[in-house]
C-alpha cells in the first residue's frame, strides 16, 4: 500500500500521460480528417472526368451514327463519282511521298530493329534448347513449376501465342493453371476449353464472378501443386528457356526464395524497351518493382504471405514482393532476357 505523499505523484504522472496519448491521438485524427478531405476531393474531380468521358461518350457515338448515314447518304455516292478524276494525281502524289522519303514508322521500326537484332543474336538456339531438353534430365533437383495465369477477355491470337510459349518450355515438369476471371466472349471461352484439352499440364478453373486479378491468383494458388509457383500476363511470352534457366540456377542456389529474371515489350515491330536488372538492390526495390517478369517464387513463401490482396489491384506484384522482402534476403536474379 502506498501513502498518500506517493499516490499523489504517481497519479499526476499518470493523468500527463494520459494527456500526451491525448494530444498524440488528436494529431492523428487531423492528419486521417486531412487525408479523408484529400480523398474526397480527389474522388470529386474523377467523378467530374467520368461525367465528361460519359458526355464524349455520347458525342462521339451520335458522331458515329451521323457519319453512317452520310456514307449512305445517294449525294455522297455522286459525289464520290464526280471527284474520281481529280483523285488520281493525288493518289500518284502519295505514292511517290512514300518512295521518296521515309516514313516515321520506318525509322522507329529500324530504332527498334537495333535490339531485336541483338537479341536474335544472344538467345538461345534451336540446338542450344535440344541440348538443354537433354540436361534437365541430369538435374538433381527437379521441381514442379506452377505457372499461374488469370485471363479474361483476352483476344484469342494472343492467349494461344502465351499459351503455346509455355508449351515450348524444354523444362517440362510445368503445370499452367488458367484462371477464367468470368469472361464473356465466346471466343476466348472457346479458346481456353481447346487450350486445356490440349495438354493435360493445363488446368482450368472458373469464377462463377468476376473478383479481378488478386483474386483470380489466389485461385490459382490455391489449384498449384508445384514447390515453385510463376506468374505470367494472359498476353506475354516466355522465351522456350525460361523455365530452364530458372531451374539450373536452382541447382547451384537450392536455398533462393524467389528469383528473378529480365525482360523487354512486344510490339508490333517485333521486341524492343529491355529491361536489363541489376543483381538484388534493397533500396532500388523501394523506388520501384523493377523484379516484376519473370519471377519464380516458393509456394509456401508466398501462401504464408497471404498471397494477393485485392485491395491493391494493378500493383499486387509488388505488394507481394514487398511483403515477401520483409522475410528472406533470398533473392536471386538470373541476367539473361526471358520474359516479353
Amino acid at each position: 500500500m502506498k501513502s498518500s505523499d506517493q499516490l499523489v505523484p504517481d497519479g499526476e504522472s499518470a493523468f500527463a500521460r494520459l494527456r500526451a496519448e491525448l494530444r498524440k491521438c488528436e494529431r492523428t485524427l487531423q492528419m486521417r480528417m486531412s487525408e479523408l478531405e484529400a480523398a474526397e476531393r480527389h474522388i470529386a474531380e474523377l467523378e467530374g472526368k467520368l461525367l465528361k468521358l460519359k458526355q464524349y461518350r455520347g458525342e462521339l457515338k451520335l458522331l458515329k451514327e451521323q457519319k453512317r448515314t452520310l456514307q449512305k447518304s445517294p449525294e455522297r455516292r455522286i459525289g464520290q463519282v464526280l471527284l474520281a478524276p481529280y483523285r488520281v494525281p493525288e493518289t500518284l502524289l502519295k505514292e511517290i511521298w512514300k518512295k521518296l522519303l521515309p516514313s516515321r514508322a520506318s525509322e522507329a521500326a529500324a530504332a527498334a530493329s537495333e535490339y531485336h537484332n541483338w537479341l536474335e543474336r544472344h538467345r538461345a538456339t534451336t540446338g542450344e534448347l535440344k541440348k538443354m531438353r537433354q540436361e534437365t534430365l541430369t538435374f538433381a533437383l527437379q521441381p514442379l513449376v506452377s505457372i499461374i495465369t488469370p485471363v479474361f477477355n483476352t483476344p484469342v491470337e494472343w492467349l494461344r501465342e502465351c499459351i503455346e510459349s509455355v508449351l515450348a518450355q524444354t523444362y517440362e515438369k510445368w503445370e499452367l493453371i488458367l484462371i477464367d476471371d468470368h469472361s464473356t466472349d465466346p471466343e476466348t471461352l472457346r479458346c481456353l476449353a481447346e487450350l486445356a484439352a490440349s495438354d493435360s499440364r493445363i488446368i482450368l478453373t472458373k469464377d462463377e464472378k468476376r473478383r479481378g486479378i488478386s483474386a483470380a491468383s489466389n485461385r490459382g494458388l490455391a489449384v498449384a501443386k508445384g514447390d515453385w509457383v510463376a506468374f505470367l500476363d494472359h498476353d506475354d511470352l516466355l522465351e522456350p528457356d525460361a523455365l530452364f534457366q530458372n531451374v539450373k540456377w536452382l541447382q547451384d542456389h537450392p536455398d533462393a526464395d524467389l528469383i528473378y529474371s529480365d525482360e523487354d515489350k512486344l510490339t508490333e515491330r517485333g521486341f524492343d524497351s529491355p529491361i536489363f536488372k541489376p543483381d538484388w538492390s534493397p533500396d532500388y526495390f523501394l523506388t520501384c518493382n523493377y523484379v516484376c517478369h519473370l519471377t519464380l517464387i516458393r509456394r509456401e513463401l508466398v501462401e504464408r504471405m497471404g498471397g494477393f490482396r485485392s485491395e491493391f489491384d494493378g500493383a499486387q506484384d509488388y505488394d507481394l514482393f514487398l511483403r515477401i522482402t520483409e522475410q528472406t534476403n533470398r533473392i536471386d536474379h538470373v541476367p539473361r532476357v526471358l520474359y516479353h
